[in-house]
């Protein structure tokens, strides 16, 4: 996607960051405020982590938060067997 950006001082093409998240009808996690607090804190993680990134807020928050996950393979990486 090499989109020349027009705009002064900026990068030669345009970069997406994006949050994510998700919410599940029935469960009582405190409505859409939340839901969009998760996926704003998505967002500015995105944008840390540098261009061109996807972050979904659950995944986000359960590596912080250290509930035993595995983490996400770096692109390119695989595990051995």
């Amino acid at each position: 996607m090499r989109i020349a950006h027009g705009t002064t001082g900026a990068g030669d093409h345009v970069t997406l960051s994006v949050g994510v998240a998700s919410h599940i009808p029935g469960e009582s996690d405190g409505g859409p405020d939340r839901l969009l607090a998760a996926a704003d804190q998505a967002l500015y993680a995105a944008k840390r982590l540098g261009p061109n990134r996807v972050i979904c807020a659950e995944r986000l928050l359960a590596e912080f938060a250290g509930l035993g996950r595995d983490p996400v393979p770096a692109p390119g990486r695989r595990k051995s067997a």
